[in-house]
């Protein structure tokens, strides 16, 4: 504690002497280059915190834009799936019909000439002509 003491009187006799002056004149100056650095970051602050807020109000926009375009999204792709169902259910008949018109087309001959053999005019032509007898209760035909 003694020291401290010392070191307290000490700086009573600087001040009194006119030394302590100088200091307060430095410590003065220093003072007013830290107000003019703080005026400095305070103004530097005001531009970054305005650039952040800029920031923000772009990136609220850009998102907003963001959910705009996956809504529009959602919307084209339930407006192509009826389509593309419509178009499957086509394509399914298209080929069930396909598929129906090659078997009739093999059906078809075999059927005209069953129809043929067992129409009227087709019996009534193999009997004039005598090609048919009628044996054990069954027309027969003669070839």
């Amino acid at each position: 504690m003694g020291h401290r003491v010392t070191h307290f009187e000490w700086e009573i006799k600087e001040i009194k002497s006119g030394g302590g002056l100088e200091a307060v004149v430095a410590a003065e100056q220093r003072a007013t280059a830290i107000k003019l650095w703080v005026t400095d970051l305070c103004t530097e602050n005001e531009k970054q915190l305005a650039e952040l807020t800029e920031a923000t109000q772009r990136l609220d926009l850009s998102d907003k834009e963001l959910n705009d375009a996956r809504a529009n999204l959602c919307n084209v792709e339930r407006q192509l799936k009826e389509p593309r169902a419509i178009h499957r259910k086509v394509d399914n008949d298209l080929l069930k019909a396909v598929r129906e018109l090659e078997a009739q087309r093999v059906d078809l001959p075999r059927q005209a000439i069953k129809e043929y053999k067992e129409s009227i005019g087709f019996k009534l032509g193999l009997h004039r002509m005598g090609q048919v007898s009628y044996e054990y209760g069954y027309w027969v035909m003669l070839v």
